[in-house]
């Protein structure tokens, strides 16, 4: 068994535990694989892109295209 820490996803990553968590996971070289948010999308095209995230989705389906765009 490998001792590399798993991926995680960040399910509420705009919110503030999702946040905290990401600057956790940062500092200790935790990878992340996913991010998600229910609308807000700038912040997190922003998360994903900092926390180099292979996925990033959100709730609310009428703002894919926005965040597709970001």
């Amino acid at each position: 068994m490998s001792d590399a820490p798993r991926p995680l996803t960040i399910l509420g990553a705009t919110g503030s535990i999702g946040v905290n968590t990401l600057k956790v996971a940062a500092h200790l070289g935790i990878p992340v694989h996913a991010v998600t948010a229910n609308g807000k999308v700038a912040e997190l095209a922003r998360l994903a892109r900092d926390a180099k995230a292979a996925v990033a989705v959100v709730a609310d389906e009428s703002r894919y295209g926005e965040l597709k765009a970001a």
